[in-house]
């Protein structure tokens, strides 16, 4: 089964001599599919794996959403950053951050939704599942949407506080991103070039 790595380098900053970047983790193919809402308090999640980033700095979490769709407002919906040890999903590492989307683009308001994080994996972590709960009942929540496919794995979702499972939506990938950063403390960044690599 193939599998994205894909790295964006999108933001260069200068300060003190020092490079910093900023690199977006993904399981998605960049389409959009549809939009769904799933039931309330349900936790929605890739994992990834932050082996090769020095230091492991989870700068954001990236969540394509919408506030046009079902009430016509953003209502928001909770993230959190899980543990991913031996290859299942464990304790709350970061979380939970109530959090509010904003901006009315695209052509049903949906477009990618940027929550600040700013958290440094503990020592001797290396993986960790990024994941957004549908907060609310009936009308009142933020859509979550997939992709096209093909699906790409390392997607999971939890059910109940200690149950978790893959999540396989018909071979669909969740829109759910992270933006790590190798330099912590930095002054404030400047748009850089773009580049994205598959394996």
């Amino acid at each position: 089964m193939g599998r994205t790595t894909c790295v964006a380098i999108a933001v260069l900053v200068f300060a003190a001599g020092a490079l910093a970047t900023d690199y977006e983790l993904k399981y998605d193919w960049g389409t959009t599919n549809a939009g769904f809402g799933g039931p309330h308090d349900i936790y929605y999640g890739h994992d990834f794996d932050l082996t090769n980033y020095n230091p492991r700095f989870v700068k954001n979490i990236r969540v394509y959403s919408s506030g046009l769709v079902f009430n016509k407002q953003w209502d928001g919906f909770n993230i959190a950053l899980f543990d991913f040890s031996n290859g299942y999903p464990g304790e709350m590492l970061w979380g939970p951050k109530f959090v509010v989307g904003s901006g009315m683009e695209g052509p049903y308001g949906q477009h990618w939704c940027d929550f600040t994080v700013a958290y440094t994996l503990p020592t001797g972590k290396t993986k960790i599942i990024a994941a957004v709960q549908q907060y609310w009942n009936g009308e009142n929540f933020d859509p979550l949407y997939i992709d096209n496919g093909p699906y790409l794995g390392h997607q999971w979702w939890r059910t109940s506080p200690t149950q978790w499972s893959e999540y396989y939506n018909d071979g669909h990938n969740l829109l759910i991103r992270i933006v790590v950063s190798t330099n912590v403390g930095v002054a404030p960044a400047s748009l850089g070039r773009v580049k994205a690599v598959f394996n």
